[in-house]
């Protein structure tokens, strides 16, 4: 596995509203030093911009939205850390204060058919 090029802190119940709220199968998370946008797969419309602390590379990043509920929903706290490692590379989930339980997602290509 590849070394962590961005670390994400975000309020776990805010990012799975975020997700259960999503229309699509798929979801992309934009990340940036301004916060996390949950977005639709093709990256054109921001549905939720979500506050985040964020460290490393700006990134955007695929799912199965049926693959990334579960590990979010799985870190225990209030806060969930997302390690990033690239667009094509499992990312680790874990909780901010607990991270003893780790869940590794692995990301989707992106729809570009939209």
């Amino acid at each position: 596995m590849s070394e962590v090029t961005t670390r994400v802190m975000a309020t776990k119940d805010l990012l799975l509203r975020a997700l259960e709220e999503h229309p699509g199968a798929r979801i992309s998370l934009r990340v940036t030093d301004q916060g996390l946008d949950v977005l639709r797969t093709d990256g054109r419309r921001p549905d939720h911009p979500l506050p985040a602390t964020v460290t490393g590379r700006n990134l955007q990043i695929s799912f199965e939205l049926t693959t990334l509920y579960p590990a979010v929903s799985t870190a225990i706290g209030s806060d969930v850390l997302l390690d990033l490692r690239g667009p094509d590379q499992p990312v680790t989930i874990r909780s901010a204060d607990r991270g003893d339980l780790t869940t590794l997602a692995m990301p989707i290509e992106p729809d570009r058919s939209a």
